[in-house]
């Protein structure tokens, strides 16, 4: 990010303003997995959160999945089209570290 290029881009996003609505993705062994955590918890309703059980290289081999969760999230925002699963927790793990998402 040090190239003349990137001068007037914003890379990055103060998620506790004002935020589109969002589709993370991340890996539940993915080094980056607590910043998609917190960047979800910070992001309000508008966001929804993908975690699968790979590390981080390993979500490019979902890109099928990843790809349905997103077009789903963007029919649910631009058509108000309810996807067809919202949650699925494979152990009780995931939901235990995944918390109360209104914050109960």
């Amino acid at each position: 990010f040090d190239l003349p290029f990137w001068d007037d881009k914003d890379v990055l996003h103060d998620f506790s303003t004002s935020t589109p609505p969002l589709q993370l993705v991340a890996g539940w062994y993915d080094f980056f997995k607590e910043c998609e955590l917190e960047d979800f918890r910070k992001a309000g309703p508008g966001a929804r959160l993908l975690i699968l059980p790979v590390w981080h290289w390993g979500l490019a081999k979902q890109w099928p999945l990843v790809l349905n969760v997103t077009i789903w999230a963007f029919q649910e925002h631009l058509q108000g089209r309810k996807p067809p699963c919202t949650a699925f927790l494979a152990s009780r793990v995931w939901a235990a570290a995944l918390g109360d998402p209104e914050g109960e």
